[in-house]
């Protein structure tokens, strides 16, 4: 906070040094977390670029190569998450990594390998279930009221009565979990002009909080059936007819013409169709290069968003001009309106020599002003954005993955991520070589031995010191200490080569 950024640095590579004597081995990660359990969200905020130190110090490779694979520990026990200290999955340091962090944070091996390793124990798994779910009632909402939308048989009546079933059902969990969550305090704390909204951390989401307006529009829809309504006494007309079984009936065209209460019943069905449809996009995280590809379109059309709310203001300004001028086609304000934006999509032409002096003089300003103007900025400002976002677009993508494994591990019972992060076994010591136990508080796995070849890769890093050892006794910091511990290195590289070279 103070700018002292080299000064930190050095104490977090030094602290997470891993140095060894002949007694034992010494690394401070564990006391990193205990003195700052909140070190991700203050580095975040305040010095991004020791982000990277941090990560570096939870990584170890070793300098020999088994049978084509290279020993690798990540020392991922409080990046993990501990659940008892951590009871609330969004203040966990993933899940501050996910909210507050950077894409290029996410492309570090500790950070990948732990987004891997929930991933398949459980993120994959949660997040396919809670797809197929809605996948099915897509299916089933397609069949009723897409499918046969003007079928008013009994069983097109009860499949669409079950659709609105499911619908309350699950509008109700997604209430509960909401409430729940704001009573327990999980909440995101926002500001909108002078008032402080407590928003639940499940509707940050945005998918989530598009899924639940479309449960209600659903049930809106599924519970204002038109099928129940009676024939017409006065005018049967071509209200209803049988479509072969008794009881049942079906909608003609005539029926949306002379039902003016049909008409919003029409709109709800495309606003539902539309809501549920959207929402298959999120199933594209499964694939990492198409969840790159629509988190990029997605941040984009941000930027979209604040150009298009311009350019409506505009339209605004102008429509009302031209309707005060009394100009032809410009009658009222939702003509001028919408003859303006036929213009601007090229979708009909207005006559030019119908329109008056100054009519013609604010039609060629608009002109120059939306289509010469803005449009082009537009599409400058998206070609620009495109050209930045796809340099990350992999970071987005894993950025992407560690919300949806953060949200679906704060649908977990608290006794659940216990045995999961128990069945991990931080507590037992990693070893550097066979027989070599060092500390504990992480998972080794063995990489291919293409991994030397990262930037990150580090042969063996331990700096190892010999002669007599105390845990009372501080490092050696004189020049004969210092030499020994290069000399060990050197050591240790020569010693590498010559295994390379008897290999060959």
């Amino acid at each position: 906070r103070d700018g002292k950024f080299p000064i930190a640095q050095f104490i977090i590579d030094d602290l997470l040094a891993i140095r060894a004597d002949r007694l034992a081995y010494y690394y401070g990660c564990e006391t990193l977390w205990e003195t700052h359990p909140n070190i991700v969200s203050i580095l975040c905020r305040d010095a991004p670029a020791l982000i990277e130190h941090l990560l570096d110090g939870l990584l170890w490779h070793s300098h020999t190569v088994l049978d084509g694979h290279v020993r690798v520990n990540y020392y991922l026990k409080e990046l993990y998450g501990e659940p008892e200290r951590n009871e609330d999955v969004w203040a966990s340091p993933l899940a501050v990594l996910t909210q507050e962090g950077r894409p290029d944070m996410f492309m570090h091996p500790v950070t990948d390998k732990l987004l891997h390793i929930k991933w398949h124990r459980f993120g994959r798994s949660m997040f396919i279930f809670i797809q197929a779910f809605y996948f099915a009632f897509l299916v089933i909402f397609t069949v009723g009221f897409v499918a046969y939308k003007d079928d008013c048989r009994s069983e097109v009546i009860a499949l669409r009565l079950s659709v609105g079933g499911i619908a309350v059902v699950t509008f109700l969990g997604m209430l509960w979990l909401s409430v729940d969550q704001v009573r327990s305090g999980r909440v995101m704390k926002t500001k909108v002009l002078k008032w402080s909204l407590r928003i639940p951390r499940f509707m940050t989401n945005p998918w989530n909080t598009a899924r639940f307006c479309s449960y209600i529009v659903v049930m809106i829809r599924a519970f204002s059936e038109e099928c129940w309504l009676p024939d017409d006494p006065v005018e049967p007309g071509p209200t209803r007819r049988k479509v072969g079984c008794a009881g049942g009936y079906s909608r003609t065209e005539v029926d949306v013409e002379h039902d003016p209460v049909n008409v919003w019943r029409i709109a709800v069905s495309g606003l539902s169709a539309f809501l549920v449809w959207i929402q298959l996009i999120q199933v594209l995280i499964l694939s990492p290069r198409l969840a790159a590809f629509t988190y990029t379109i997605g941040r984009m059309f941000e930027d979209v968003t604040r150009n298009l709310m311009v350019i409506f203001v505009i339209i605004l300004s102008f429509a009302g001009t031209l309707t005060a001028l009394h100009q032809p086609y410009y009658d009222t304000m939702e003509e001028s309106i919408l003859n303006l934006l036929k213009l601007i999509l090229g979708l009909s032409f207005i006559e030019i020599e119908s329109l008056e002096g100054w009519g013609l003089s604010v039609l060629l300003v608009f002109v120059v002003v939306i289509e010469v103007g803005f449009l082009n900025i537009l599409i400058a400002q998206l070609a620009l954005a495109y050209e930045t976002l796809s340099m990350d677009k992999a970071g987005y993508a894993k950025m992407n993955r560690a919300y949806t494994i953060v949200e679906c591990e704060s649908f977990m019972t608290l006794a659940y991520r216990k045995r999961l992060f128990g069945e991990l076994k931080f507590d037992q010591p990693l070893e550097f070589d066979s027989g070599d136990e060092g500390p504990a508080g992480g998972l080794q796995f063995l990489e291919p031995a293409g991994v030397r070849a990262h930037d990150k890769y580090i042969p063996d890093r331990i700096m190892r010191f010999s002669g007599e050892a105390s845990p009372e006794d501080p490092w050696p910091q004189d020049e004969d200490g210092e030499a020994e511990v290069v000399q060990g290195d050197e050591d240790s590289e020569e010693s590498d080569h010559s295994g390379e070279f008897e290999e060959l």
